[in-house]
Formats: C-alpha cells, sequence, structure tokens
C-alpha cells in the first residue's frame, strides 16, 4: 500500500517538510517515490502539486492524518463531516457514565411523560364527575 506521509528536512530546530508518496511500511525518511510538494509549520507556508495529488489519490494512496488535515485546508479533500478523524476517542469509563446519563435522562423523561399523561386522566375524570354531578342537580331541580 502507498501512502502520502512528511519526511523531515532542514537542520535543527528549524522543520521543514517534504510531501512525498512512500510504500507504507518504509521508515519516515527513506527513499521517496514522488515527491509532491512541500511544507514549513515556521512560516505557514504550503506548496502542493495538485494534478499530481489527485493523481495518486485516484490510484489509492492514502494520505496520513497530518497530510489529510493540510490537503482539507488546501480544499484538495472535502471534508468529511461525519468523521472525526483528529477527535479523541472517549475513555471505557467516560463511555459507561455518558451511557449511564443517557438512561437516567430516558427515564426521568418518561417519568414526565408518565406524570402528564395521570395528571390529564385525572383531569378528564374529574370534569366526568363534574358532569354526572350536574345532572343530579338539574333532575333533582325538576
Amino acid at each position: 500500500m502507498v501512502r502520502m506521509r512528511l519526511t523531515r528536512v532542514g537542520r535543527k530546530n528549524n522543520p521543514s517538510y517534504r510531501i512525498v508518496v512512500t510504500p507504507k511500511r518504509e521508515k519516515r525518511d527513506s527513499k521517496a517515490i514522488e515527491y509532491l510538494g512541500h511544507f514549513s509549520p515556521l512560516t505557514k507556508t504550503i506548496e502542493l502539486n495538485k494534478e499530481r495529488i489527485e493523481y495518486w489519490l485516484s490510484v489509492g494512496a492514502q494520505p496520513s492524518d497530518t497530510v489529510k488535515r493540510l490537503l482539507i485546508k488546501e480544499k484538495i479533500l472535502k471534508e468529511d463531516k461525519k468523521a472525526k478523524p483528529f477527535a479523541k476517542k472517549a475513555g471505557r469509563k467516560k463511555s459507561e457514565r455518558d451511557a449511564a446519563e443517557a438512561d437516567k435522562k430516558e427515564q426521568e423523561k418518561a417519568a414526565k411523560e408518565a406524570e402528564k399523561e395521570a395528571a390529564k386522566a385525572e383531569a378528564e375524570t374529574a370534569s366526568e364527575e363534574v358532569a354526572t354531578e350536574e345532572e343530579k342537580v338539574e333532575e333533582s331541580a325538576e
């Protein structure tokens, strides 16, 4: 599998990166198949060969997370709103807590609905009782 990734160039405390296509199992700074551009994080400059990047993406090259972020920023790739590739996943305890909170909220909501229905039914029975009492009063008046 071929991967698009960054290789570090530049000197100590002055990083600069080349965006390259290389086999996935190779080391970071190994020989690249093709150079696609460069990125300097200190000056925030990005230069990309858009045509070749689109070619490699069409062939099936997978961009690394950082390269994907750069391609989205340069509007070569579209941002996937559903997937959050850079978001941290919740741990086991947090996910259990969230599930417990969701269950608790559902139970509270169901209890509120049951109370509303009970109050509604009580109001209906009270109105029926008042109606029957009025009928009795009318009958006795006749």
